[in-house]
């Protein structure tokens, strides 16, 4: 492994990460006071801009390795805006989320393989296909509730193509979209028929693209 890119990329991200974290907490601060998700949701009843500004930046932090649940920022983001104006704020939160963990992993390499599949072994099935079945193995493991940043990080090391890549990302993860943006609009209220549908599906989306992967895999051996 290249420890010395390795380096180099978290100490660009944690710079990034500091700035951005930076300007929202000054920006939200020198508004309106102490910063949380719950101030951000009230700043978007007065300003939808700084609001949408704020919520792609959060997006961004987690795509930088920042450690927060997306489904609480899918939510968020419903709570915030229309319906389609939400969709597509997540959106561009899932390509602002995918595309550093990707970039670092071009920029490290193949050196970084070797971990990434000792920790996630299932990682190494997205190589076993070929260039042709990558995007939809890419899809179907995004499906599955893998760990979003470490498919990012191993598409880019193993040099999948940046559009398919994305191409898969966001069907791959729109599913995530549709049920927490479910959950927002139903006031977050967890015993609401209808978050109870919208996880419900989600778990069982879940259980069927596994279901697929595991068959797909299977008829390749």
């Amino acid at each position: 492994m290249d420890k010395k890119k390795i380096n180099s990329f978290r100490l660009i991200a944690g710079i990034l990460t500091v700035l951005v974290w930076a300007l929202i907490i000054w920006d939200i601060y020198h508004n309106y006071g102490i910063p949380d998700i719950d101030t951000i949701i009230d700043i978007g009843k007065e300003n939808k801009f700084r609001a949408f500004m704020q919520m792609e930046s959060l997006f961004l932090m987690k795509g930088l390795g920042i450690s927060m649940h997306t489904g609480l920022l899918y939510s968020a983001v419903s709570v915030l805006f229309p319906f389609f104006v939400a969709i597509g704020a997540d959106l561009l939160g899932i390509w602002l989320m995918v595309t550093p963990q990707y970039l670092a992993g071009r920029f490290i390499g193949e050196g970084i393989l070797g971990w990434l599949v000792e920790k996630y072994p299932k990682l190494a099935d997205i190589s076993a296909v070929g260039e042709k079945e990558k995007t939809t193995q890419v899809m179907l493991i995004r499906m599955t509730g893998f760990p979003l940043n470490m498919v990012s990080l191993y598409c880019g090391a193993i040099k999948i193509k940046y559009g398919p890549f994305l191409m898969a990302s966001l069907p791959g993860l729109i599913f995530d979209v549709l049920c927490y943006s479910i959950v927002g609009y139903g006031g977050g209220d967890s015993l609401t028929l209808k978050v109870v549908v919208a996880m419900g599906s989600r778990a069982l989306i879940s259980v069927i693209s596994v279901i697929i992967y595991y068959f797909r895999m299977k008829n390749r051996k």
